[in-house]
């Protein structure tokens, strides 16, 4: 998984965001089910951190891309976090795939205690003008953050409990070299 940060550039010469490596686990109604096992490494040019728990990533084709959590008694831990993202692109590399994904700032995220909030609003505004996003990048992440803002505060799927049955998947996942 290959997330940039848009620039008025080509896809393959956006600056680099966050890498995760990630294992395949199924497609269903709401898109594409991505596995990272405890111990998988997400690394930006500036930070890198070992997750200590399992999670799920949930690619669309709408706008929007989920991490859902293993929830933890913190509460003020992130269970679900949702990018909204300009439409993935899918790339065969040797045996697997690689989906690169432009990050465009927005965020909608649920902590343990349910608690929805959408983050990064200053920085889209920012970014909406500084790098130039066009009209129709702008619509869609407006749009994209509406919609789950909405499915999260409704407790609507895949929120509810698919993304909980993807996350026992990812659990039974191990570190691959």
């Amino acid at each position: 998984m290959d997330y940039r940060k848009w620039v008025d550039a080509p896809s393959d010469e956006r600056a680099e965001h966050w890498q995760e490596p990630c294992q395949f686990l199924g497609i269903d109604e709401y898109g594409v089910w991505l596995g990272m096992p405890a111990g998988t490494v997400a690394a930006k040019p500036t930070f890198s951190f070992a997750h200590t728990l399992p999670h799920v990533k949930l690619i669309t084709d709408s706008g929007w891309s989920a991490n859902i959590n293993e929830p933890t008694e913190d509460p003020h831990r992130i269970t679900i976090y949702v990018d909204m993202v300009a439409e993935p692109e899918w790339q065969r590399e040797g045996d697997g795939f690689r989906v690169t994904m432009i990050d465009l700032d927005l965020d909608v995220l649920q902590r343990v205690d349910h608690s929805v909030e959408i983050d990064d609003e200053d920085e889209f505004a920012e970014h909406r003008v500084s790098a130039r996003y066009p009209a129709a990048v702008v619509a869609l992440a407006e749009s994209a953050c509406a919609e789950v803002h909405t499915l999260l505060t409704e407790k609507k799927e895949p929120f509810r409990t698919v993304g909980q049955q993807w996350l026992k998947r990812a659990a039974a996942l191990t570190l691959r070299g």
